[in-house]
């Protein structure tokens, strides 16, 4: 049996959305089914078919972990742009993407210049590689909820 070191997936959050934890997630979530379609096709991506006890799929997910970053937005921008030299699986979440519906997304998102406004990134690869790409970055915690009402 391989290690589950081997390989990983990562998706960074820009911390310039922490305020916007729904839009987070929404980018987080997109982007983690774009990376598993393009990571399928990368050589070493592989999966594990959860099933209950009378073999019901429940899932079938990548065998490699999913960890899910954060950093300023300054360092976000720099691990996108490290990956572009990359043949990696790799996705780029951005503002335009959130609302209007495909075809108003795609339209906006044609016209974005440098800088980006990513909310958030994915990639696929080698566990060593990714590790050297995101040093600089945080392990994601999600935002503490204020309580209104007692439990």
């Amino acid at each position: 049996m391989s290690s589950t070191t081997e390989m990983k997936s990562v998706v960074v959050l820009s911390q310039a959305y922490d305020d916007r934890l729904a839009q987070q997630l929404n980018a987080l979530g997109h982007l983690a089914q774009a990376l598993g379609v393009d990571a399928s096709k990368y050589h070493g991506f592989k999966t594990a078919e959860y099933t209950d006890a009378v073999q019901r799929p429940l899932a079938k997910l990548s065998w490699w972990p999913l960890i899910v970053l954060s950093g300023r937005a300054t360092k976000v921008a720099e691990f996108w742009n490290d990956l572009q030299s990359r043949e990696l699986p790799k996705a780029c979440f951005v503002e335009s993407m959130i609302s209007g519906g495909s075809g108003a997304q795609l339209e906006a998102t044609a016209k974005l210049q440098s800088p980006l406004p990513i909310i958030a990134i994915s990639a696929f690869g080698p566990a060593s590689d990714l590790n050297a790409l995101t040093k600089k970055l945080s392990l994601w915690r999600a935002p503490i909820a204020k309580r209104t009402t007692p439990l």
